[in-house]
């Protein structure tokens, strides 16, 4: 014996749901958690493509996994094929806005300990992979430059060469953000011309 058409709807309704509720917790999940750890492991993190790639794939997933949570007729698959491929898009979508405004931005950059040596004979020059890039993240984090004064930022950095004004300084950490086609520079902005810092940020140049 069949059970009832409206029983039928409601299981099928209550599948679709918490398909959809899984879908997001996972997606949103792997959003954050995929591109910090690809960034831990690798040089070279091709932030933009990364991204795209990631929601697109976490998006179809989620629409294959909530439809065959909801699967009980043909038309329950289809709404679970949509509102999943909705659902997963929007999570991976969700968790990649929550990296690209932490932190500057710099943790999709991924993320490593940062030395002083390395920061200072790293390469000038604006273009291309440079490891100053994956030390933003940390600096802000642990607040390596709290209550430096302007001496004593350059003693650590090296001299700027993305720039100098008369209460800022600049250098530059390679092509990270955005289509990755236009340098960043990492700003540091004094209370006065020798004074202690007030600001870190990262610009887009």
């Amino acid at each position: 014996m069949q059970p009832p058409q409206d029983d039928r709807g409601a299981t099928a309704l209550t599948r679709l749901i918490v398909a959809l509720a899984f879908v997001s917790g996972a997606t949103a999940f792997a959003g954050l958690v995929v591109p910090v750890v690809v960034g831990l492991a690798t040089d070279y993190v091709p932030v933009l493509p990364l991204a795209v790639v990631l929601v697109l794939t976490l998006g179809f997933a989620g629409g294959v996994a909530a439809a065959i949570g909801a699967a009980r007729t043909w038309w329950t698959f289809l709404l679970g094929l949509g509102l999943g491929t909705v659902a997963g898009s929007a999570a991976a979508c969700a968790a990649q806005a929550v990296l690209l405004f932490s932190l500057q931005g710099s943790l999709t950059w991924g993320v490593r300990s940062f030395d002083a040596e390395v920061w200072r004979t790293a390469s000038t020059d604006d273009l291309g992979y440079n490891p100053r890039g994956k030390m933003i993240a940390t600096m802000m984090l642990t607040g390596r430059l709290n209550g430096a004064d302007r001496t004593q930022v350059r003693t650590l950095l090296g001299a700027p060469d993305c720039g100098i004004e008369a209460d800022e300084d600049a250098w530059h950490v390679g092509l990270w953000s955005g289509l990755q086609l236009q340098p960043d520079c990492l700003h540091v902005v004094y209370a006065e011309a020798d004074q202690g810092v007030t600001a870190i940020s990262t610009r887009r140049h």
